[in-house]
């Protein structure tokens, strides 16, 4: 599984919808996600990275 080396910030939260489920998702609190900034911290890269590959699998099961 390729990581890449920067994820949008902006990106993770549109896929969860808000920063309070992406805090969920990853077991943080919301606090943390708002203090990101403009990309994921690389602390967390691989957990959003598989994250978001997990919805992609099932959005494109369910579109299928």
């Amino acid at each position: 599984m390729q990581i890449p080396k920067q994820i949008l910030t902006a990106k993770v939260i549109a896929a969860f919808g808000n920063k309070s489920k992406v805090a969920k998702a990853v077991g943080i609190t919301p606090h943390a996600v708002y203090q990101w900034g403009e990309y994921v911290p690389d602390s967390r890269r691989y957990h959003i990275h598989y994250l978001l590959t997990q919805i992609a699998q099932a959005e494109h099961v369910r579109n299928h």
